[in-house]
């Protein structure tokens, strides 16, 4: 009862776990294979949230995958197509699909770091992005301390971009975080 408001998800790219967990209990299937078809059918029965992750390969192949004309807008591309094909193809209303640019699958830290930079695009894409940054390996590339402050402020960059979903392991670091940004923001409307 004390976790009735908080929304499950599972993170899988297999059918029947996605049924299983959703027939269970669980709220949301993370897709991180962005959006194949037994996942997009799976949500689809269940009319459940659906994140798509944009990711190239397997954990064995992806950093050899790293490779994009323009990372922003090929990511964006990519993340745009799935999108159309889940709400054509399965009718998944627009409310119930969520796209993330997959911090650390198939991009190096460069190419994370651009897209972090560049949030707003994904948001004028789809106003429903998950950013998942937490003590991802491109932060530990330009740290040598706590990882968590380099999480804490990603989380910044992403709320403040527009991000919906911030995917993280330190929740009260996260949550100071978004009241720190939140108040900043009302001040700045207004609305105290």
């Amino acid at each position: 009862k004390e976790f009735d408001n908080i929304a499950i998800s599972i993170d899988t790219y297999k059918e029947n776990v996605a049924r299983q967990a959703l027939l269970y209990g669980a709220n949301i299937v993370n897709d991180v294979s962005g959006g194949n078809d037994d996942i997009l059918g799976v949500v689809s029965d269940f009319n459940a949230p659906v994140i798509i992750m944009h990711n190239r390969g397997n954990s064995q192949t992806m950093d050899n995958l790293a490779k994009y004309d323009n990372t922003i807008q090929d990511v964006s591309y990519w993340l745009e197509e799935r999108l159309k094909y889940a709400l054509h193809r399965y009718a998944i209303p627009k409310w119930n699909i969520w796209i993330d640019p997959g911090f650390g699958f198939a991009k190096n830290p460069r190419q994370n770091f651009e897209i972090l930079a560049n949030l707003e695009d994904l948001v004028e894409l789809h106003n429903n992005v998950l950013v998942g940054t937490s003590r991802k390996r491109f932060l530990k590339s330009v740290t040598r301390y706590d990882v968590d402050v380099c999480t804490a402020a990603t989380t910044a960059i992403g709320v403040s971009a527009g991000a919906n979903i911030i995917r993280v392991h330190d929740i009260q670091k996260t949550a100071d975080v978004v009241s720190v940004f939140n108040a900043m923001n009302n001040v700045a409307k207004g609305t105290n």
